[in-house]
């Protein structure tokens, strides 16, 4: 599986190089993910080239639900639950289907005309996310000196820095790949030198004083 990828990836290009370029029908580096679609129509028969399109649905309709299962969860349960804290059962899962319909209708809405900002409100959300929690996953796992203070601090060092690189009007300045190691590095870095502070020192060294 792995290197029928790069066998398809280079078929792929020859096949634009040899056939779609002469014909004027060039495919722009940021929409490359359409010579799936491609290829699967210039080589296969039409039923299996529709595949990769409902594979393609599928994919985004689970992600859909299970986006809105979130929403739904968390609005109607987490959030509810924290203003009406005596709620009985029935009237969390009322409200956790209320949030659910209503998620679902302002998709719907935003679906029909979508905002410029879409596409890098999500790049901006993995960007950041990946910079502020990815310290946390590797090293709460596999490392036992992490600590509270020290996973606090990580997950602050590299928000900040994922956050302070989306400039330029909103686009980000590298990669997304560039950006994550140029602010997850220093959030491992920072989660490890304090988590070692609180565990030599106590926590008040870690503060920079100490009890008299």
């Amino acid at each position: 599986m792995f290197f029928t990828t790069f066998a398809i990836g280079f078929a792929a290009k020859l096949y634009t190089v040899n056939v779609l370029n002469p014909q004027g029908l060039a495919i722009e580096p940021k929409e490359a993910d359409l010579l799936v679609v491609v290829m699967s129509q210039a080589f296969t028969p039409s039923w299996i080239a529709a595949l990769p399109v409902a594979g393609a649905l599928a994919a985004g309709m689970s992600t859909i639900g299970g986006l809105l299962m979130v929403i739904g969860s968390g609005l109607g349960n987490d959030i509810y639950s924290t203003i009406k804290p005596n709620a009985a059962d029935k009237s969390k899962v009322r409200a956790g289907f209320f949030f659910t319909a209503l998620g679902g209708l302002v998709t719907i809405i935003l679906a029909l005309n979508p905002p410029d900002f879409l596409l890098t409100s999500v790049i901006w959300a993995f960007i950041v996310a990946s910079s502020t929690f990815t310290p946390v996953l590797i090293l709460g796992i596999w490392w036992k000196g992490a600590n509270r203070l020290g996973a606090i601090s990580g997950m602050i060092v590299g928000g900040a820095l994922s956050i302070a690189l989306l400039v330029d009007q909103g686009q980000p300045v590298w990669t997304a790949a560039d950006s994550s190691w140029a602010t997850g590095l220093p959030g491992h870095g920072n989660l490890q030198r304090l988590s070692r502070l609180v565990r030599n020192g106590g926590r008040e060294h870690a503060h920079g004083w100490r009890k008299g």
